[in-house]
C-alpha cells in the first residue's frame, strides 16, 4: 500500500469513528435536550467547556510531539510512550485540580449544576485525554481503525446510559438525572480507556516511566506547541465561558448546540494532519521538494471537504437544528407555557400559545403569550464560516510543527487570543451569542492569516488557486441546487427534507469536482 493510500486510510478510519461518534453524539444530545431546559444545558455545556480550558494545557501537544518522536525514531517507542503517559499523568492532575478548586470560588458557579458537576467532568476528560495519549501508537503506526472501535464502543455505552438516566432512572427529576449524565461520561471514558490499552499493547509495551533527561527534552519540544495550544484553546472557548459569566446559561445553551458541529467536524482536519505528519516531518528533512508538494495536496483535499459543509450547512442549518436539538432551540416565537413549541410567524403563535398546556421546567418568564427567540441555527451559519479557515490553519500549524518551529505558533496565538478575548468583552453584553460567533470567524481568519505568513518565511508554499477556483464554483452550484429544492422538499416532509437534500447536494458536489477536474486522474485513485 503507497503511503498516500496508508495516510487517507488511516484518515478515513478516523472520519469513520468521528462520523459513528457523531451520529450518537447526535442522539445523545437530541434526548437530552429534550429533557433539559435551554438554561440547565447551557451549564451541562459550561461544565465541559470549561473543563477543556485546563484540559488542553494538560494535553499540552503532548500527543502531536509523541508522533513525531516515533516517526524520527531516536527512542523507541514504549520508551517514548512511557515518558509521555508521565507527563501527562502529573498534568492531568495538577490542571484538572486546580480547574475544580477555581470553579468553587466563581460566583456565577455557585449553587448551580456547574459547581457541583466539575469534579465528575474533570475525572473523565482525565481518563479521555490518557486515552488519546496512548492512540498516539496507533497514529503512528497508522492503524486508527482500532482507535475508532473503541471510541465507538465507549460511545454506545455512553449513549445507552444517558438513555436509561431519562427514561428509565430519573424521568422528571432533573436533579439527578443531571448527576447520573455526568456519570454516564465517566463510565464511558474509563472503559474506553481500557479498550486502548488492550488494542496498543499489541503493537508495544505499555508502562509509565520518567526519565528525567528525556522528560525534560519532551517538555521543552512540547512548550512551544502546548502553550500555542493552551492560546488556541482559549480563543476558541473563552466566548462560551463568557457568555454563561456575563450574559446567561441560555445563550450558552443556544451557541453550545451550533458548537457541537463544528466539534465534530473540526477534528477533521487534526486526524488528517496527524496522519500526514510524520511523512511530512520525513520530507521537510530531507526532500523539501516533496514537503512543498505534501502541503499543496493537503490544501486542496482540506479546502475540497471544507467548502461544501460551509455552504450546505449555512443553507440547511434550519433543518439540522432541528435534527440535533429540541426545538427550543430554534429561531422563532416561542410558547411561553412551553418553550419547545416553536412557529415561524407570530400569527400562528398568538392563534396557538395562549392554549398550550404549560409544561413544568420549559416556560418562559414573560407576560405574553410567546416570545421571539434567535437561535442555534443563527450561531450554526456563523460557525460553518469560521470552520473553513480552521480546517486550513490547522494545515499551517502542523507544517510548522513538522518543521519544529512550534515559537510561531506561539505568537500568532497570542495575537488571537487578544484579539478574542477584547472583542468578546466589547460585544457579548450586548448582542450574545451572536458577537460570540462573529469573534470565532475572525479570530480563525487572524490564525489563518498568521500561520500561513510564519510557514512562508521558512519555505515557500504554493497555494493551488485553480483548484480554489474550482472547488467554489462546485460549492456555488452545489448551493444553488439545494437552495431551490429547499421549499418542495419541505412542503412534502418539512424539516426532514435533508435527507433528501444532502445526498443530492453531495452528488451535484461531486458532479462538479469531477466535471472541472479538480483532481487528476492519479490523485483520484490515491483517494
Amino acid at each position: 500500500m503507497s503511503l498516500a493510500r496508508k495516510i487517507l486510510s488511516n484518515t478515513f478510519w478516523q472520519v469513520l469513528g468521528r462520523f459513528l461518534a457523531a451520529v450518537l453524539g447526535i442522539i445523545s444530545i437530541k434526548i437530552i435536550t429534550n429533557y433539559l431546559p435551554a438554561d440547565i444545558y447551557g451549564q451541562y455545556t459550561t461544565l465541559y467547556e470549561y473543563i477543556g480550558f485546563f484540559a488542553i494545557a494538560a494535553d499540552f501537544g503532548l500527543y502531536t510531539i509523541g508522533v513525531r518522536e516515533m516517526s524520527k525514531k531516536e527512542k523507541s517507542i514504549s520508551e517514548i510512550l512511557a515518558n509521555i503517559i508521565a507527563i501527562r499523568s502529573v498534568l492531568i492532575i495538577s490542571m484538572l485540580g486546580i480547574a475544580g478548586i477555581i470553579a468553587q470560588f466563581i460566583p456565577k458557579y455557585a449553587h448551580t449544576y456547574v459547581s457541583q458537576g466539575i469534579w465528575l467532568v474533570a475525572i473523565t476528560t482525565g481518563f479521555s485525554l490518557l486515552t488519546g495519549t496512548l492512540s498516539s501508537v496507533l497514529q503512528y503506526k497508522l492503524k486508527m481503525v482500532y482507535a475508532t472501535i473503541a471510541l465507538t464502543i465507549g460511545k454506545i455505552l455512553n449513549v445507552g446510559f444517558i438513555a436509561l438516566t431519562i427514561y428509565v432512572l430519573a424521568v422528571g427529576n432533573i436533579e439527578t438525572g443531571f448527576t447520573y449524565l455526568l456519570y454516564a461520561g465517566v463510565l464511558a471514558s474509563i472503559f474506553n480507556l481500557l479498550l486502548i490499552i488492550l488494542f496498543v499493547s499489541k503493537h508495544t509495551k505499555v508502562y509509565v516511566d520518567f526519565n528525567w533527561k528525556y522528560t525534560k527534552e519532551l517538555v521543552i519540544k512540547s512548550l512551544p506547541l502546548g502553550l500555542s495550544l493552551v492560546l488556541s484553546t482559549i480563543y476558541f472557548k473563552i466566548d462560551v465561558v463568557l457568555l454563561g459569566l456575563i450574559q446567561n446559561y441560555t445563550q450558552v445553551g443556544i451557541y453550545g448546540v451550533s458548537l457541537k458541529f463544528m466539534e465534530i467536524l473540526g477534528v477533521i482536519p487534526v486526524f488528517f494532519m496527524n496522519s500526514a505528519l510524520p511523512a511530512i516531518t520525513e520530507s521537510f528533512n530531507k526532500n523539501k521538494e516533496r514537503f512543498q508538494m505534501l502541503i499543496t495536496k493537503s490544501w486542496k483535499f482540506l479546502f475540497t471537504l471544507a467548502v461544501p459543509i460551509a455552504i450546505g450547512g449555512a443553507l440547511l442549518a434550519f433543518p439540522l437544528t432541528f435534527a440535533i436539538a429540541s426545538p427550543q432551540f430554534l429561531t422563532g416565537y416561542h410558547c411561553a407555557n412551553n418553550a419547545q413549541i416553536v412557529y415561524q410567524s407570530p400569527e400562528e403563535a398568538s392563534a396557538i400559545c395562549p392554549n398550550v398546556e404549560i409544561k413544568k421546567d420549559f416556560t418562559i418568564d414573560t407576560a405574553n403569550p410567546f416570545e421571539y427567540r434567535k437561535g442555534s441555527d443563527i450561531a450554526l451559519r456563523l460557525i460553518l464560516v469560521a470552520m473553513v479557515f480552521a480546517f486550513l490553519n490547522t494545515l499551517f500549524a502542523f507544517s510548522l510543527v513538522a518543521m519544529e518551529k512550534q515559537s510561531y505558533l506561539l505568537i500568532v496565538n497570542l495575537i488571537g487570543v487578544i484579539f478574542n478575548v477584547t472583542t468578546n468583552l466589547i460585544f457579548i453584553p450586548k448582542y450574545g451569542f451572536e458577537a460570540a460567533a462573529l469573534t470565532t470567524i475572525l479570530s480563525e481568519l487572524i490564525i489563518l492569516i498568521g500561520t500561513y505568513v510564519a510557514c512562508r518565511k521558512l519555505i515557500e508554499i504554493r497555494i493551488p488557486w485553480l483548484t480554489n477556483i474550482k472547488v467554489l464554483f462546485s460549492g456555488a452550484l452545489m448551493g444553488v441546487v439545494v437552495y431551490y429544492l429547499k421549499a418542495p422538499t419541505y412542503n412534502l416532509i418539512e424539516n426532514f427534507n435533508i435527507l433528501i437534500l444532502i445526498p443530492i447536494g453531495g452528488l451535484v458536489y461531486l458532479g462538479g469536482i469531477l466535471g472541472t477536474k479538480t483532481f487528476t486522474t492519479k490523485e483520484i485513485k490515491e483517494i
